[in-house]
């Protein structure tokens, strides 16, 4: 049953413009960020996530969800978000 759900996520995810990997019941999702469309492309890509947990009756536990923000030039996006909504 649990293929089901995996094979299921990793056809959806493909249509969004941002790299995962899965391990066992983890996704990561990441994107390299130059300009605030790939910020917008990976909120959607969330967003779908959540959509798509929630329609498969899945919880998306909040307290384990991280970002890292890795950076080589000066300049820093800033975005405010929350599962579901921009702030």
């Amino acid at each position: 049953m649990f293929l089901t759900y995996i094979n299921d996520l990793v056809k959806f995810l493909a249509q969004y413009n941002v790299r995962f990997k899965l391990f066992a019941d983890d996704v990561k999702l990441y994107v390299k960020v130059v300009s605030y469309v790939n910020i917008a492309e990976l909120y959607m890509a969330l967003s779908a996530l959540a959509q798509w947990a929630d329609e498969w009756q899945l919880s998306v536990p909040v307290n384990k969800i991280m970002w890292c923000a890795l950076r080589f030039k000066l300049t820093m996006f800033r975005f405010l978000w929350s599962l579901l909504t921009v702030i």
